[in-house]
């Protein structure tokens, strides 16, 4: 993906949240599928290694997934803040949430045995 966009005839940089919107709508839609689906899939997963550390009923959501990984990504900016991966993976899963959510109201079907832990009963 590259980091500038033509527009008429000058070449001008994307934005940090177009970039992100355009990876996470694009190259990383083809290779993870729709977002509530995966970060269900991904809840579950930890809902399942952190079973012994959880209380009685508690659960893991999609939305605990991206924000467990905007989480991980704050703590490596701590570390590193210039590098522009970490932000733009930020952006990323900020927007993720939002579509997980937009799914979630539009009754987004998922696959298999998934479930989502935040959808009204």
């Amino acid at each position: 993906m590259t980091n500038k966009k033509t527009i008429g005839n000058p070449t001008i940089p994307l934005s940090m949240l177009q970039r992100a919107h355009d990876t996470i709508n694009g190259a990383r839609q083809e290779d993870y599928g729709d977002k509530l689906q995966n970060f269900s899939q991904t809840a579950m997963i930890w809902q399942g290694l952190l079973a012994h550390k959880l209380q009685p009923h508690a659960t893991i959501t999609a939305d605990d997934v991206a924000l467990l990984m905007i989480g991980l990504k704050m703590s490596r900016l701590a570390k590193t803040p210039m590098h522009k991966d970490s932000i733009l993976d930020i952006a990323g899963y900020a927007g993720c949430m939002d579509i997980l959510q937009e799914e979630r109201v539009n009754n987004k079907e998922l696959l298999g045995a998934t479930v989502d832990y935040a959808a009204p009963l």
